[in-house]
């Protein structure tokens, strides 16, 4: 996991280095462990790196004949692609070179080959355009900005506002959409001249904009109950197995909950030696302390276990911190325990697996029981604010899309398109780069 940029002065002129450095420097938190550079003409591209695979090599921007790539994320499927391409002369051990041969072999349709979270920018010399693309589910940031003199991209606003002409000022009521349902949904962002790569979307910048449609979405199995549990559990035992590929020390949070739980159990049976474990406890008896279910969970499955508790006073103390980190903001009582947690594993690990997306893919919510019944258009426009007056315009900021398959399955693709990408992802993300941490998702795999 890493951080990444890029700018094309439109006019022909060359890449401003003091700007790309001020992007570089708003980046540096997600890649402590080296950066790079690449200039060619009008076209400037950055990355920091935070060291996962091959961690002596793989240093970014990768070269090779006419393309130059960036990429932040992890390609958990990078041997197999090794195996696909045959030989080839491989410069780094990277997980991302591979995907550089499959661009420069398949153009886009590449993207769709990957088992990976990813954001990614690749520069072509030849026609001097710049290709961005985003994972299909968001796990992975990627944001774009625009002027008459540049085009801009990053992982994160805070290095798009480095640019010239790009404005801190607030998109009319997205704040209130923020206080209403506690994200920020769609391509918008909470500054008006700062827009998100969609999950799954892919764009051609340099001459005419192209978007290329996103990724195709999963096929529904049409299997019998029996016949899909089995295959879950193969489908989710891979998963977890290509989670854990690394070259440095990996954990989990353990919540106690069946997400948290199951991945915990995957990885005790793939591992020889304990899984090391972080959950993180309140000491207010007005709160639920996960600590109990989450200690019997690690001595059941013989992990090292770790916990640290979340107190009033860590409240103060790392709201700055938190709200520093969330440029992109969300509203989420799980944000700072989240920071505590991921400042405390990056003592041991760092990479972490957690249970994002097990809810949304296994049905978990409660409020899923409630979409068998007729919902309105408003779903999940609802917030703790509404009501009060406090907001001029108190309409749902958010209506039903329309999607195929039955009102459950319409359900959990409205929160795969919105709630998980737009505020579960970004916690995970920023809370874990934050303290140098690369966080995994074994639930959403490809």
């Amino acid at each position: 996991m890493c951080g990444i940029a890029g700018i094309i002065i439109k006019n022909g002129a060359a890449a401003p280095i003091d700007v790309l450095y001020r992007m570089l420097d708003a980046l540096r938190h997600r890649g402590p462990d080296g950066n790079g550079e690449y200039r060619d003409k009008n076209i400037g591209l950055i990355h920091t790196r935070l060291a996962i695979i091959d961690p002596m090599g793989g240093i970014q921007p990768l070269h090779d004949r006419n393309m130059v790539l960036v990429g932040n994320g992890e390609i958990y499927n990078y041997i197999e692609l090794n195996y696909e391409l045959g030989p080839q002369d491989y410069r780094t051990g990277s997980d991302f070179e591979p995907v550089m041969k499959l661009l420069q072999r398949d153009g886009t349709a590449a993207f769709a080959k990957l088992r990976a979270m990813y954001a990614q920018g690749s520069y072509t010399p030849s026609d001097g355009k710049i290709i961005i693309a985003r994972d299909r589910y968001g796990i992975k940031p990627l944001y774009y900005a625009e002027t008459p003199y540049l085009f801009g991209f990053a992982s994160q606003p805070s290095a798009l506002l480095q640019l010239p002409g790009i404005s801190n000022q607030l998109t009319p009521k997205m704040p209130q959409q923020l206080l209403q349902v506690g994200a920020i949904h769609g391509r918008e962002t909470i500054y008006q001249d700062i827009f998100r790569i969609l999950p799954g979307e892919i764009m051609k910048v340099g001459g005419k904009r192209e978007r290329i449609p996103a990724l195709p979405k999963p096929q529904q199995s049409k299997a019998t109950f029996p016949d899909a549990v089995k295959l879950f559990d193969k489908k989710f035992e891979n998963s977890v197995m290509l989670h854990q590929r690394s070259d440095v020390p990996y954990g989990m949070f353990l919540s106690g909950g069946l997400d948290s739980t199951a991945v915990l159990t995957m990885m005790a049976r793939l591992n020889d030696k304990p899984v090391t474990t972080f959950t993180c406890g309140f000491a207010s008896k007005t709160v639920e302390d996960e600590r109990p279910r989450a200690r019997e969970i690690a001595k059941a499955l013989r992990t090292h276990h770790h916990e640290v508790e979340f107190t009033e006073n860590d409240f103060w103390k790392l709201l700055p911190q938190v709200a520093s980190a969330l440029d992109d903001p969300i509203i989420d009582y799980a944000t700072l325990p989240t920071f505590k947690l991921a400042a405390e594993a990056k003592n041991y690990v760092k990479v972490i697996l957690s249970g994002e997306g097990g809810d949304e893919a296994l049905g978990g919510y409660g409020r899923y029981r409630k979409a068998m019944q007729p919902w309105p258009l408003g779903y999940r426009a609802k917030g703790r604010f509404d009501g009060l007056g406090i907001l001029r315009d108190e309409k749902p900021v958010r209506t039903q899309t329309v999607y195929e398959g039955t009102k459950l399955q319409r359900a959990q693709a409205a929160d795969f398109a919105g709630w998980l990408p737009d505020n579960l992802l970004i916690k995970l993300d920023r809370c874990l780069m934050a303290n140098g941490i690369e966080g995994r998702t074994p639930f959403l795999e490809p």
